[in-house]
Parts: structure tokens; sequence; C-alpha cells
């Protein structure tokens, strides 16, 4: 077992750990702010806008935590086969970054996730049946 490879992935799953925090913080966050907005009685524009920022913001998370996971499944391997890779994720990740198209598909992989785009789904689609209660 190499101590460069331990202590990165010990590091690393640790910010992973975190990251699901962060997230989970985050849509705590997005269920305020929406409340806020609704007891305001701000306009459904200004609602979808801020959910989709929260939304952006949770894909753009999520992307790290699943490059951070592939890191981690890289170390795991390495530690196994008892080579060192260690401290060595962004020359690894550059090159094999792909272009701009890869980076925006791998965004919206992470924000079509079910257990990402779930709270944001409902709370567009509660959004639109307040307003539709309201002018019915």
């Amino acid at each position: 077992m190499t101590a460069r490879t331990q202590s990165e992935w010990l590091c690393l799953q640790q910010s992973y750990d975190k990251m699901d925090m962060q997230a989970l913080w985050l849509k705590l966050l997005c269920l305020v702010v929406w409340f806020w907005l609704l007891h305001n009685g701000d306009s459904l524009r200004i609602q979808f806008t801020a959910i989709a920022l929260f939304w952006l913001h949770e894909a753009l998370l999520r992307t790290v935590q699943q490059r951070t996971a592939e890191r981690l499944l890289q170390l795991e391997q390495a530690l196994i086969q008892n080579q060192d890779i260690g401290m060595q994720w962004h020359s690894t990740w550059q090159q094999q970054r792909g272009g701009v198209t890869t980076l925006a598909m791998s965004y919206l992989r992470q924000a079509l996730k079910p257990t990402v785009a779930i709270t944001y789904i409902v709370l567009i689609v509660l959004s639109v049946i307040r307003v539709s209660v309201m002018f019915n």
C-alpha cells in the first residue's frame, strides 16, 4: 500500500461525503427560497429562475462529486494492485477531460439524475399548480 495513494483516497473520500451534505443543504436552501418567493407572491418566472439556478448549481456540484468517485475507484484499484498513482488527479483528469460538449453533457447527465432532479421538478409542478389555482 502506497502512502500517497492512501492519503489521496482518504482526502477525496472526505470531500465526497462533504459534497453529499452540501447538496442536501442546497436543496434545503432552495426550499426556503421557494417558500419565501411563494409567500411574497413573486411571479412564476422568478420562481422558475430561482429553481433553475439551484438545479444548475447542484448539477455542477454532483458533476465534481462524480469525478471524485471515479478517482476514488482508480485509487482503490491502485491500492489493490499496490501501485502508486497518488497525487496525480488533475493531470489524469486533464488527459481525459474532453471538449466543451463532453463537459456540458456531464453536467446535463447529473442534472437529470432522479436524485438531483426530483426536488426541482416537484417545486416547478407545485409552482404551476399554485398559479393555476390562483387564477381559477
